[in-house]
């Protein structure tokens, strides 16, 4: 369909809808071009709802540093210069070309954490045009470059809206042709959505009762299965270690008890079993 917003970049007006946040940007043609020596944010502040799909020709300008022509997205209220740590909300960086393009990666940044989720071998070269396109659905982040998916994640909660951030690190990255859909909030959803909708906001008690009521709704199916799942990550997350077990232990085999006992796996990883 048609886009929500169509950068070009052609004047000045991208200024009324995109907030340069750290580093420096100029206009050069028809494109926006970092000239910072470090990182450069520029947030759109538009908060975008539903499915969203963002595209944008990306290019390393000839003799500028090798690094990024990535994307941010993040699931917080707003892009903020220092994160709370005891914020649920995740920074997603896309990162096309990161660490001085050596790889590209979809890195989550959250609460007292920052891990890679997803890897490509891809690395962008000096003087070459990329068109980048980047689809955040319900369950599902999918990163594609000229056509060519490289990197894909699906995170355990679903997505719910969001900002958006391009990002370059060094001088002379460009960006250009801005492209970005939004399909809005669906019409029907899940029966996790309201387990899921507290769990987002870091409110587990709530989520942690919501999640029991579709377990017990839907206990011989699918459905249960991912709300005990869930339920156990909430468990978990208030610190009831022994309820998030018992939780677990109920699960059917499938998809869903294997990710049960991977955080069963994690949590005693980290207290160093």
């Amino acid at each position: 369909g048609k886009p929500v917003v169509h950068e070009t970049f052609t004047d000045d007006s991208w200024r009324t809808r995109w907030e340069v946040r750290e580093g420096s940007v100029e206009r050069q043609g028809a494109a926006l071009v970092t000239t910072s020596d470090r990182a450069t944010f520029v947030d759109l502040h538009q908060r975008l709802e539903g499915t969203i799909a963002v595209e944008y020709t990306g290019e390393l300008l000839p003799d500028s540093p090798p690094c990024d022509i990535s994307l941010v997205f993040s699931t917080r209220r707003q892009f903020a210069r220092d994160v709370d740590l005891k914020d649920p909300a995740v920074d997603y960086s896309i990162q096309l070309g990161a660490f001085d393009a050596s790889y590209s990666a979809i890195i989550a940044n959250g609460p007292g954490r920052s891990e890679h989720v997803a890897y490509s071998d891809f690395r962008p070269e000096s003087g070459r045009k990329y068109r980048i396109r980047i689809e955040i659905l319900d369950r599902d982040l999918r990163v594609s470059v000229d056509g060519s998916t490289i990197l894909t994640y699906q995170p355990t909660l679903p997505f719910n809206g969001g900002f958006i951030s391009l990002h370059g690190f060094y001088r002379g990255k460009s960006f250009s042709d801005v492209r970005i859909f939004s399909l809005g909030m669906p019409q029907r959803v899940s029966a996790t959505a309201i387990g899921d909708a507290f769990a987002v906001v870091g409110d587990h008690t709530h989520a942690r009762e919501q999640y029991a009521r579709v377990a017990d709704v839907h206990a011989d199916d699918a459905l249960g299965d991912e709300a005990r799942y869930k339920q156990g990550l909430s468990c978990a997350a208030l610190g009831d270690h022994a309820a998030a077990d018992s939780v677990w232990a109920l699960v059917n085999p499938g998809p869903w008890r294997e990710l049960s006992r991977l955080a069963q796996l994690d949590r005693q990883v980290a207290d160093g079993h």
